[in-house]
């Protein structure tokens, strides 16, 4: 099982849909998972952006799991199995998206969070 903590301070606010309330970090990271992952699965088009790439039922699923327990987190706190958090940590690296600074250093710092996460478990085995 692993804990994931995805409370990250911005260095500049994110105005939620209605433009008017400022997201909290965790929000701003669970988006920005959910959009990797499915960059990811995807395969957008280089000069569409469409969806290039059909995925099986078994992906269907751990993107479902993957996704399910970001909703269910408590204050931006996750508990994950380690199959479905592997895959999160899988997909979120192979995503790719072009490079802006702002969206960088959110996905950096999810990254960090990611790895932190990844790491205090083999510690935790030792």
């Amino acid at each position: 099982m692993k804990k994931l903590n995805l409370n990250i301070e911005l260095k500049t606010p994110v105005l939620a849909e209605d433009g008017k309330t400022e997201m909290k970090g965790y929000d701003v990271a669970i988006r920005w998972i959910g959009v990797m992952i499915e960059r990811a699965l995807n395969k957008p088009d280089q000069k569409t952006m469409r969806p290039t790439t059909a995925v099986d039922m078994n992906t269907q699923r751990k993107y479902f799991r993957v996704m399910n327990a970001l909703d269910g987190h408590k204050e931006g706190i996750i508990d994950m199995e380690d199959d479905d958090f592997n895959f999160l940590h899988r997909k979120f690296n192979q995503a790719v998206i072009p490079a802006q600074q702002d969206i960088a250093e959110i996905l950096v710092k999810v990254d960090d969070l990611l790895n932190k996460a990844k790491i205090e478990k083999k510690e935790g085995e030792k």
